[in-house]
Order: structure tokens, then sequence, then C-alpha cells
């Protein structure tokens, strides 16, 4: 960052985004959460995460993929310790880009916990994290794309196997 006449890449990948928490990497080195196709051209992204530390990279973690879906959009919780993400179905498909469906999902940075958030025919991106427990995002579901927002605690219990079906979650969101 102090030497802008240097570039210094770190690997391919898209939308990168530094966890909140520094550190938490392996000895003590920072995370950056990112999206990267499975393979070079491909629209099936996974969410990866790597450490960077004094200019180095190391510990390269894919955290979710899929053979027929794209997970895009990982953004780290205020506390570094969950992700959200949004899974695209069938991204291959060009055939009608207008019937796209989306979820959002959570998980622990470790790859475990893996709670739906969203469900339906509605196309859920671009998920943000608020200090207040709340996941924004931006869905067409009231027939305009408009931001919305559901409660993420019943979802980060879920996560955790203190709710009755860890498994599915559906919150209500709201516009």
């Amino acid at each position: 960052v102090t030497n802008t006449n240097v570039t210094h890449a770190i690997g391919h990948g898209l939308f990168p985004e530094w966890c909140p928490m520094p550190g938490t990497g392996l000895d003590g080195a920072d995370q950056i959460l990112f999206q990267r196709p499975r393979e070079r051209g491909d629209r099936n992204f996974a969410v990866w995460t790597i450490d960077y530390a004094n200019g180095n990279v190391g510990s390269p973690t894919e955290l979710a993929a899929s053979t027929d879906e794209a997970f895009v959009n990982p953004t780290w919780s205020p506390d570094g310790t969950q992700i959200v993400f949004a899974s695209i179905s069938k991204p291959n498909d060009r055939s009608n880009p207008d019937l796209v469906e989306a979820d959002l999902w959570m998980m622990e940075t470790t790859g475990r916990g893996l709670v739906n958030l969203t469900q339906g025919t509605a196309r859920d991106l671009m998920p943000v994290w608020g200090t207040d427990h709340q996941i924004y995002f931006v869905s067409a579901r009231g027939g305009r794309e408009n931001i919305w927002a559901l409660d993420a605690r019943p979802a980060l219990l879920a996560a955790s196997g203190e709710a009755a079906n860890p498994n599915t979650f559906a919150n209500a969101p709201t516009e």
C-alpha cells in the first residue's frame, strides 16, 4: 500500500474482503475472503480465504463449492467468525438470465454450520452484515429491486446446533 510503484499479485479471484478481525489466520496472519471460479473461465464460483502477512500469502482454503451452483458475494460477519454468500443456481445456463435464482447462505469460517437464510424464486444477492445482527441484501422479492434485511440471530443459533433443525433456516426478510 505504501509503495504505489510496485504491484504484488497474491492470486486470482474476485471481490476480496479483509477479515475485520486482524490476525485470525495461521501464525497471526490476516485473512482475505474472496470468490474464485472452480476453473478458469467457469461461472461456478467457490468461496475461498487466504492468509496474508508481511507480503506473503499462504493457506489457501476453499470454504464452499459446488459443481452446479456459483457461490458469490462472500462477506465477513463483524466479528470475523461467520460468512454470508449468495448461491446462484445453474450459473452456466445463459438461456434466460431473468430466471436466475439466488439464495443466501451463512457458515462459520471453519466451513461448518452451513445455514440457508433465504429460499424461493427470488434473486437475493450482495449480502452485507450490519452491526445490529442484521444482514442486508438486494432482492426483487416485491417485484422490483430493493434492499432487504433479515435478523441473523436465529441463523446463528441454527449454525451452532442450538436450533431444532440446524440444516435449514427460513427467515422472513423485511424490505
